[in-house]
Formats: C-alpha cells, structure tokens, sequence
C-alpha cells in the first residue's frame, strides 16, 4: 500500500468523509501544511494508531487534548492529511518510523532508529491461509 493523496480534514459541513475509511482501523498519517505560492508544504508531524483507532487518533490532533497521550493540535484550514491503513498494527508503527525518518517532520522530536522497529511479522503462504480458512468452515 502506500499514503493517499493529501486532502483537508474538515469540509464546510464538518468532518471530511474520507475519514470515515479509518474507522476501527490500524494506520498511519502525516500532517502538513497546504503549499503556498512560492512555497512547499511542510511535514508538520507523522503519527500512527496501532490499536484500531486512526480516525479518533487523528481527529485528536484538531482539537484540544491533555494527558498521557497528547501530541501536538493543528488548525484544519491550513493543514491537509494523507493516510494509510494496515491489517496489523505493528506495519502501522515501522510505517511511521520509516515515514518519520525520511520526512523528518517537524514536529516528532524523537526520530526511532531502525533496530526500535517492530519486528516483522512473517506473512502467511497462500496454502497456510487455504488451510486456515477450511478449518474455519
């Protein structure tokens, strides 16, 4: 899979419907701000839910919040999201390092070295899936 285009979180009458996609899923996402003319957009921060929660883990970061969790609040008009969503978890967290290491946001203070990646998780043959879904049948 790879990020989808970069779009606004909020429409005129709320939140985009392409949020909806991240609903109970693992995912990862990277928040920048919109180019103006003459200038790029900036990798603002790159976050990532590996607990089925993308859309409420994003959604926190355009609105105030405190606690163990917090990360950084942004304003939804200059800002612009692309996502990408995973089966397991753990793929949304070396998304987000990879995707942390090469854009280097802005703001994530902390850049993870490759050895603090999950490690991967091997990936089923196409016989062990056959085998797996007879015995659920």
């Amino acid at each position: 899979m790879a990020l989808s285009k970069f779009r606004p979180i909020r429409t005129p009458k709320g939140y985009a419907p392409w949020l909806a996609d991240a609903a109970g899923a693992h995912g990862v996402y990277v928040i920048r701000e919109r180019a103006r003319k003459g200038r790029k957009a900036i990798v603002l921060y790159v976050g990532e839910s590996h607990t089925h929660r993308l859309r409420e883990t994003l959604q926190r970061h355009f609105q105030q919040w405190t606690g163990r969790t917090a990360g950084p609040t942004f304003d939804a008009e200059s800002t612009e999201i692309a996502m990408e969503t995973f089966l397991d978890g753990n793929d949304a967290i070396r998304r987000q390092n990879r995707l942390i290491r090469k854009l280097l946001p802005v703001h994530n203070v902390v850049v993870p070295d490759e050895e603090h990646d999950p490690p991967e998780t091997p990936r089923k043959t196409k016989k062990e899936r056959a085998q797996e879904a007879a015995f659920d049948e």
